[in-house]
C-alpha cells in the first residue's frame, strides 16, 4: 500500500485509471485485520483523495462515490470496533472524504450516528478519538439537512451535553461546536424539544460564565450561544444570554469572537432592543482599538444593526454613531473606509433624521477621498450608492460643486468622480443643466475641464438616454477630431457611452462615420468598442443591436488586416466582446475567416478570443470549444505575430478555461514546450557603436510559455507527466534573458512543492544550468552598469535557493550523499572566486538561505 500510495502521489496523470480501479480495490481491503497494515491503506485511499482535491477532476469524484456503499460498511464496522488505533483512522478518512466530495456521505448520516455516540459516551476512549469523532459529526451537521438528525437529536444532544462536561477542554470545545450546530436541528423541531433546549441552555451557560475556562472553550460557548439565540428566538432565557454576551464585550481574549456573534444574531433579525444601547457604546469603543480584525467586525455588526433593524437605536445615538465614523473616512485603509461608508449608508436608510449630518460631516470627506487616485472600485461604489441617497435630502450643488473643483488631470480621479457627479445628476433629475455645464467646459481653453467635462457626459451616457440633447453630441464630436490625444481618447469613450444610450439611431450613423473616415477608424472603433461593452454589461438592447452584428463584422474584418497595431487591437476586443453577445453569428466569421491569407487577421482573431472572457463560463465558451482546433493549429504556424497570438490564446484557455481545454491538453502540449526553447533563428544582433545588442524575437512567446507551465500545474497536474515537464526547463534555468531565467525558476519551485521525486530523479539536467548560471553570474565587473549588477546578484541568489531546495529534497528522501549533488557542491559553491569587496563568498550567502 505503501508502494501504491508514492504512485499516486508522484502519478496525478493516472488519477482516472486509479479511481477507477485502485480505489475499488482498496477499500475491499479495509477488512484487513492487522492494525499498522489497515492504516497503510486508510493513507493510500487519502492520498487518492489528497490528488482529487487538487485537480477537482469531476469524474474521480463520480468513481470514489460509486465505491462508497462498500467504504460504509466497513467503516461503520471499524469505528464499532474495539481497536481504538483504527477507530481514529476511520474518522480521519470520513472526514477527508466530506472535505473532498461533501456530498458523498448524505445516504448514509444514519449509518455514523451509533458509532459517533459509542466512540464519545466510552470512556475508555483516547481524547483524541473522541475529538475526531465529534469534528466528524459537526462536519456532517454543517453539510446535510437538518431532516437527517431529526430521529438521533435526543440520543446526540444528551452525549454532547455528557462530553460538554469532561475534564479536558479540548473535548468541550468540540462537544460545544457539535451543540451549536444542533441548534439548527433544534430550532425545526415542532414544540416537543423544551426539555432539550433547557439542558443545552444550561450547558452553554455554564460554559459562558466560566472566566477561567480556555479560550478556546470560552469561543465555543459563546459561538454556542448565540446560534442558540439566532436559532430558537422565542427561548425564555434569551435576555440572560444576551446581557452574558454584552458583558464579553469588555474582555480583551473574548470581544472579537462575541462581535462576530452578535453579527450573526443581528444577521438572523433577532431583537436586541434590550441590550441595543449599551452594545452599541462599547462596539463604539472597540472601533478605537488598534487591531484592524476588530474594527472589521464592528462595522460589519454595525451594518447588519441598522439594516436588520434589530433594535431601538434612537436618533441621538444615531448621531454619536455617525460622529465617531467619520473618522475613519480617510484613505489609510481603504477596506475600513468602504466598509465605514457603508455602514452610513444604512444608518441614512434607518432613520432620516441622520442626513443632515451626515451632508455637513461625511459628505465633504467622502469627495475628497474620490479624488485619490487609489480610491477602489468597491469602495467607490459604496460612495456613489451613499452620495445618490443623500443628494435627494441635500443641496445638489453643493456636491457637484465639490466633485469639478479638481485641478490635475489624472485618468483615474476623473472617472471616480463622473460616475460620482453621473449617479447624483440622474437621481436629481438634472441631466439638462449639467449637460449644458458639460459642454461649456468642452469648448473651455482648459485641457483639465475640457477632458472632465468629456466623462461626465459619457458616464450619464451611460445611466440614461441623452441622444435627446443634440448640443452634447455635437460637443462630444468637436472634440473627437480636434485637441489633444488625451482629449481624442475622452471623447471617443464618451461618444461610445452616449450611443449606447439610443442604439436604434446612433448606431447606424458611427458605422457610417467609421466607413467615411478611414483616417478616423481607430477613434471611431474606440467608441464603437464602448457601445458593445455596455450593451454585454447591461445586457439590454441586445435585440436591437443584433441587427447591426453584421455591418459591424465587415467593417472590422477591414480593419483587421491593419498595419497599425493599437488598431488591431481595437478590433480584436471589439470581435470578441460582439461573440459573447452573439457567439453562434460571430463564430461562424471568426471560423471562415481564419483560412484568409492575412496574417494579421488571423491574428487578430486570435487575439479576440482573450476578449470573450466572462467571470462565468456561458454560451460563448461552447462556440469557442466547438472547432478549436482551427484556432490552436495556428501553434504551429511559421509565422512569429501568428504563432506570438496563438500561444497567448492557449495561455487564456489554459487560465480560464481549463475544463472545456482538457479532452485538447495532449495534442498541443508538445507544441507549447517546443516554445520553451530559444530559436536561433529568431535571435538577431544589431550593433550601436562599439556595442553589439542583442534582439530576442522570441522572447514574448517563450515567456508566455512558461506563466503557462505555471498555471499547466496549477489546473491539470493530473494529466502532466511532471518527468517531462521538468525536462523542458533545463535550459530555461540559463536563459540569456533574465525574466525567462526567473520565470524557469519559479516553475521549478513549484513542481519542487508538487512532486520532490520527480526533482530528485531530473538533477543531472538540472544541477548543470545550476553551475552555468554560478560561473556566469558570481563575478561582475567594473564595466557592467548598476542594473547588470543587480540583475546577476538576484540570479545567484535565485540559483542558490534552488540548490538549497534540491539539497532538502535529497535530504528528506534520504538521498543528501548523492555523488551529483557532491561533486556540483564541490565545484560550484566550494570552489573559490575572485576577491570582490562587494560580494560574499558564495557559501556563506548559500548558507545565509538555510
Amino acid at each position: 500500500s505503501r508502494l501504491l500510495a508514492a504512485i499516486i502521489k508522484t502519478r496525478p496523470n493516472l488519477l482516472v485509471l486509479i479511481c477507477d480501479t485502485v480505489a475499488p480495490a482498496l477499500v475491499k481491503q479495509f477488512r484487513e485485520r492487522e492494525a499498522n497494515i489497515k492504516l497503510d491503506i486508510f493513507n493510500t485511499f487519502k492520498e487518492i483523495l489528497q490528488q482529487i482535491k487538487t485537480t477537482s477532476n469531476e469524474e474521480c469524484k463520480e468513481n470514489i462515490i460509486g465505491v462508497m456503499p462498500q467504504l460504509v460498511y466497513h467503516l461503520s464496522l471499524e469505528i464499532n470496533s474495539k481497536h481504538g488505533k483504527t477507530k481514529l483512522g476511520s474518522f480521519d478518512l470520513l472526514i477527508d472524504v466530506l472535505n473532498t466530495i461533501p456530498q458523498a456521505l448524505l445516504n448514509y448520516v444514519s449509518d455514523f450516528i451509533p458509532g459517533i455516540i459509542s466512540v464519545v459516551n466510552n470512556e475508555k476512549n483516547s481524547p483524541p478519538l473522541k475529538i475526531e469523532a465529534m469534528s466528524f459529526c459537526t462536519l456532517l451537521l454543517k453539510l446535510y439537512p437538518p431532516s437527517l438528525f431529526k430521529e438521533h437529536l435526543e440520543i446526540l444532544t444528551k452525549t454532547v451535553l455528557s462530553a460538554a462536561n469532561d475534564v479536558y477542554y479540548k473535548i468541550v470545545s468540540s462537544a460545544l461546536c457539535v451543540l451549536t450546530n444542533l441548534m439548527v436541528v433544534i430550532s425545526t423541531c415542532d414544540g416537543d424539544s423544551d426539555d432539550i433546549i433547557s439542558d443545552s441552555f444550561n450547558c452553554v451557560y455554564e460554559n459562558l460564565l466560566n472566566n477561567n475556562a480556555e479560550e478556546e472553550v470560552r469561543n465555543s460557548a459563546i459561538y454556542a450561544a448565540g446560534m442558540m439565540v439566532s436559532k430558537i428566538p422565542n427561548m425564555v432565557k434569551k435576555k440572560i444570554i444576551l446581557d452574558e454576551l454584552v458583558g464579553k464585550l469588555s474582555n480583551e481574549i473574548t470581544r472579537l469572537q462575541t462581535v462576530n456573534v452578535f453579527g450573526i444574531i443581528s444577521d438572523n433579525g433577532i431583537d436586541l432592543s434590550s441590550v441595543s444601547i449599551e452594545l452599541i457604546t462599547k462596539l463604539l469603543s472597540l472601533l478605537k482599538k488598534k487591531d484592524r480584525n476588530l474594527k472589521k467586525s464592528c462595522l460589519l455588526t454595525f451594518s447588519k444593526l441598522f439594516s436588520g433593524k434589530t433594535g431601538s437605536i434612537g436618533e441621538e445615538l444615531c448621531r454619536e454613531v455617525i460622529e465617531n465614523l467619520s473618522q475613519y473616512v480617510n484613505d489609510q485603509d481603504l477596506t475600513i473606509t468602504h466598509l465605514t461608508i457603508d455602514l452610513i449608508h444604512d444608518i441614512s436608510l434607518y432613520t432620516e433624521g441622520s442626513i443632515e449630518l451626515i451632508s455637513n460631516l461625511i459628505i465633504p470627506k467622502c469627495v475628497e477621498l474620490v479624488k485619490n487616485p487609489m480610491f477602489g472600485r468597491v469602495a467607490l461604489e459604496s460612495l456613489i450608492k451613499l452620495c445618490n441617497y443623500i443628494v435627494k435630502f441635500s443641496n445638489f450643488d453643493s456636491i457637484y460643486n465639490a466633485l469639478v473643483d479638481i485641478k490635475r488631470y489624472d485618468s483615474r480621479v476623473f472617472k471616480s468622480i463622473s460616475k460620482c457627479i453621473a449617479g447624483i445628476t440622474v437621481t436629481s433629475s438634472k441631466e439638462g443643466e449639467i449637460l449644458k455645464k458639460c459642454i461649456n467646459m468642452t469648448i473651455s481653453n482648459n485641457e483639465t475641464s475640457q477632458i472632465l467635462g468629456l466623462n461626465i457626459i459619457g458616464a450619464i451616457g451611460t445611466l440614461t438616454d441623452i441622444s435627446i440633447y443634440e448640443d452634447q453630441k455635437e460637443a462630444v464630436k468637436k472634440c473627437l477630431y480636434t485637441g489633444t490625444q488625451y482629449i481624442k481618447s475622452a471623447a471617443s469613450v464618451a461618444l461610445g457611452l452616449v450611443i449606447s444610450g439610443n442604439i436604434s439611431q446612433e448606431v447606424p450613423i458611427l458605422l457610417k462615420e467609421i466607413e467615411d473616415n478611414p483616417e478616423k477608424h481607430q477613434i471611431l472603433l474606440n467608441s464603437l468598442r464602448e457601445v458593445i461593452v455596455v450593451v454585454q454589461s447591461k445586457n439590454a438592447n441586445a435585440t436591437i443591436f443584433s441587427d447591426y452584428v453584421e455591418p459591424m463584422l465587415q467593417l472590422l474584418y477591414q480593419n483587421a488586416d491593419s498595419e497599425e497595431e493599437i488598431l488591431r487591437n481595437v478590433v480584436s476586443e471589439c470581435l470578441g466582446k460582439l461573440a459573447v453577445l452573439y457567439p453562434d453569428i460571430v463564430f461562424d466569421s471568426l471560423r471562415e475567416n481564419m483560412n484568409c491569407e492575412s496574417v494579421h487577421t488571423r491574428s487578430c482573431i486570435l487575439n479576440s478570443i482573450k476578449s470573450t472572457h466572462t467571470e462565468k463560463e456561458s454560451q460563448v465558451d461552447s462556440a469557442i470549444f466547438e472547432s478549436i482546433e482551427i484556432f490552436l493549429d495556428s501553434l504551429e504556424s511559421d509565422n512569429l505575430e501568428e504563432s506570438t497570438a496563438a500561444v497567448l490564446c492557449f495561455k487564456y484557455l489554459v487560465q480560464h478555461r481549463s475544463s472545456r481545454l482538457r479532452p485538447h491538453l495532449e495534442r498541443y502540449l508538445p507544441i507549447v514546450y517546443s516554445y520553451c526553447r530559444p530559436k536561433d533563428e529568431l535571435i538577431t544582433f544589431t550593433r550601436v557603436g562599439p556595442f553589439k545588442i542583442r534582439n530576442d524575437m522570441g522572447l514574448p512567446t517563450r515567456r508566455t510559455s512558461y506563466e503557462i507551465l505555471l498555471s499547466l500545474l496549477d489546473n491539470y497536474l493530473d494529466m502532466l507527466e511532471l518527468s517531462e515537464l521538468t525536462r523542458q526547463l533545463f535550459v530555461g534555468l540559463n536563459d540569456e534573458e533574465s525574466e525567462v531565467l526567473f520565470l524557469a525558476f519559479h516553475v521549478l519551485f513549484k513542481v519542487c512543492k508538487l512532486s520532490p521525486e520527480t526533482i530528485s530523479a531530473e538533477i543531472e539536467g538540472i544541477l548543470p544550468a545550476f553551475a552555468d548560471n554560478l560561473k556566469k553570474n558570481s563575478i561582475t565587473s567594473e564595466k557592467d552598469t548598476a542594473q547588470e549588477v543587480q540583475i546577476k546578484n538576484e540570479i545567484v541568489e535565485i540559483t542558490l535557493k534552488g540548490v538549497a531546495e534540491i539539497s532538502r529534497i535529497l535530504t528528506s528522501i534520504g538521498e543528501e550523499s548523492s555523488p551529483i549533488f557532491k561533486d556540483f557542491y564541490e565545484a560550484a559553491i566550494l570552489s573559490p572566486i575572485p576577491d570582490n569587496e562587494d560580494q560574499l563568498p558564495l557559501l556563506e550567502r548559500y548558507e545565509s538561505l538555510l
